[in-house]
């Protein structure tokens, strides 16, 4: 099966700027990053047509600007990006669907089931093996979203180490490891019933603003996620607290309450889907640029952290 993608290039709303600009238009090594992110995709023989989400102008004019770095084997096409996360995702989602009308998915079981995979354009280091990985592991049967998840071993290899610079991210602290959520999805949108509260999650993703954690508090609240959901939320938070007061190491005392399959039963709740936590093994797709920090950090390795990747995969 053929996988139409959405890669988000849009910088409006709850996107974060990186140097005052859109950060997926910033270039490492002469190269913008959704283009990193595009010429994974255009290898990958389970992706079908390639929809990119931003503004058309500019993303058109990088396309033609650099179209000696990419080899099209797949049909791409520039969408003009709306105000917010899950209109971009939503919109083009319906846009893609010939002659869409609402109430069609209620009407064909096989409409219904229509699956997208969705791609960050701000992550540099993906390579098309990764996305191989992630869609060879989704149960599409069974499950109606599956969202990629990387360990924190394997994002040890991407530390700082001998002088030379790199990235320590946040993780979610579950039962037995340390989680790093990273930027690949593959969902089936008609059966999401909550699909909008992507957005609110979204918005308030960076867990170490102490806003962030009491409106998404809030946000579960109002969802009527139950005790279950606020328990697990307040375990989660607990242990990354300790691990920013050098106190890591009681940690398990809390984690041992939020197994992965717990996490994942919760969010399935409050998204009213059947969701489903996918592992990678290489790294890059957790790499996201967030920061300036992060941006030039990766600019400076990114040749060695791609052969790094490469070398997993030849193992």
């Amino acid at each position: 099966m053929k996988y139409d993608t959405i890669l988000l290039a849009g910088d409006r709303k709850s996107s974060r700027s990186v140097f005052g600009r859109n950060k997926s238009l910033l270039e490492i090594h002469g190269t913008p990053l959704f283009i990193h992110a595009l010429s994974a995709l255009q290898s990958v023989k389970d992706i079908g047509n390639i929809y990119i989400v931003g503004p058309k102008a500019s993303i058109d004019e990088l396309l033609q600007r650099h179209s000696d770095k990419l080899t099209t084997k797949k049909k791409t096409v520039v969408v003009e990006q709306r105000d917010t996360l899950y209109e971009n995702v939503w919109d083009t989602f319906l846009s893609i669907i010939p002659d869409y009308k609402s109430g069609n998915e209620l009407r064909d079981p096989l409409l219904m089931d229509k699956s997208i995979f969705v791609l960050a354009g701000d992550v540099p280091l993906i390579t098309s093996f990764e996305i191989e990985e992630f869609l060879s592991k989704c149960d599409m049967v069974n499950y109606d979203y599956c969202i990629g998840m990387t360990e924190e071993e394997v994002m040890k290899n991407y530390y700082p180490y001998d002088n030379r610079p790199g990235i320590r991210l946040a993780y979610l602290y579950l039962h037995r490891k340390k989680y790093r959520v990273n930027n690949l999805h593959l969902l089936k949108p008609f059966k999401i019933k909550n699909r909008e509260y992507i957005e609110k999650m979204y918005e308030y993703r960076y867990q170490k603003d102490l806003r962030n954690i009491i409106m998404l508090t809030i946000e579960i609240v109002k969802r009527h996620a139950g005790f279950k959901s606020l328990f697990l939320y307040s375990i989660v938070e607990m242990s990354l607290l300790l691990f920013n007061i050098h106190l890591e190491f009681f940690s398990p005392i809390f984690r041992r309450f939020a197994p992965v399959k717990s996490a994942e039963k919760i969010v399935s709740d409050v998204l009213g889907t059947r969701l489903k936590a996918v592992e990678t093994s290489f790294g890059g797709a957790a790499l996201d640029v967030d920061n300036e920090r992060d941006f030039n950090t990766i600019k400076i390795m990114y040749k060695e952290w791609m052969e790094y990747q490469k070398k997993v995969q030849n193992l």
